[in-house]
Formats: C-alpha cells, sequence, structure tokens
C-alpha cells in the first residue's frame, strides 16, 4: 500500500511541478532529510523566480532576494517547521492572527499547516522530514492553495469587483 501510495504521489507531484526535472524529483525522494537548500529550490520553482537549470544556491539567493528565506545554510537539514515555513512562503498562505504578525514565521507556519491539514497533527516540529514526505507536504499545499495563477486569478478579480 505504502508503495502505491508513492507511486501516486510521484506522478502527481512530477505532474503538478511541470518545470522541475526529473533527477531533481528522484534526489528528493530517495533524501532521507531534505536540505534547506531543496527546500528553496522547490519554493522558487512554484514561485518562478528561478529556471528550472538554476542550481539550490540560486534559489536560496532569489528567495532571499525577495526577504523569503530562512537564515541557514544550504547544506543543513531542514526540520518540518523550516521546510512549512519556506512553503507557507511560496504559496503566500494567508493564516491566523500570529501567523501573519511573525511573518509567517517557522512555529506559525508549522501549526497553520497542521490545521490546514497539510500535515498531520502528531508530528513534531524538530523533526526532519524524509524527500517523500515533503513532496507530499508540496502536494498538499498545491491541492489547498492552488498554483502560482490561480492566486493571481482570485487577486485579479478581487480588484475588479
Amino acid at each position: 500500500m505504502k508503495k502505491i501510495l508513492s507511486l501516486i504521489t510521484v506522478l502527481f507531484v512530477s505532474n503538478l511541478v511541470f518545470a522541475q526535472s526529473a533527477k531533481f524529483i528522484d534526489e528528493t525522494l530517495k533524501a532521507e532529510t531534505v536540505t534547506i537548500g531543496q527546500m528553496c529550490y522547490m519554493a522558487a520553482l512554484t514561485q518562478e523566480l528561478i529556471p528550472v537549470t538554476a542550481s539550490e544556491t540560486e534559489a536560496y539567493n532569489a528567495l532571499f532576494e525577495n526577504a523569503e528565506t530562512v537564515s541557514s545554510k544550504i547544506e543543513k537539514p531542514a526540520n518540518y517547521a523550516t521546510a512549512c515555513s519556506i512553503l507557507a512562503k511560496a504559496w503566500n498562505v494567508k493564516g491566523g492572527l500570529f501567523f501573519t504578525l511573525s511573518k509567517k514565521s517557522p512555529r506559525y507556519a508549522f501549526k497553520q499547516f497542521k490545521s490546514d491539514g497539510i500535515i498531520h497533527s502528531n508530528i513534531d516540529p524538530n523533526t526532519f522530514p524524509t524527500g517523500q514526505q515533503v513532496l507530499t507536504m508540496y502536494t498538499n499545499c498545491e491541492e489547498r492553495y492552488g498554483t502560482k495563477t490561480d492566486n493571481q486569478a482570485d487577486q485579479f478579480q478581487g480588484e475588479n469587483e
């Protein structure tokens, strides 16, 4: 059952992340822990800040220029709280009061993702997700918050009303 779920997740994510190379997805799926650089790469591609051929360093720098990155080394493993924070910024997630006031801090991003059902409620924020778990989070974010073009269309319609 786990293999079937993994296969479905991989196929779904590879269709959603149309610009990402198969090599990156394979590396991420096989990873026992995901690095800050890999998280930044996924976030920067989601926001269309970098081309597919960019490196993790270029992705980190692109997010840093937009003030959307964590102050950590790119080769350092990302825990759940950090991964949630990076993905929350990538999708420009709207959340509760403390989430908004803290500028999507890892603590409140983690809590927001738990309440939105992106991650399970029994996960510890300091544990390190595997590559498969991160891609599942990515897929859940895509389903819950939509694509970047969906968000832009919603903003455009709101301005016209």
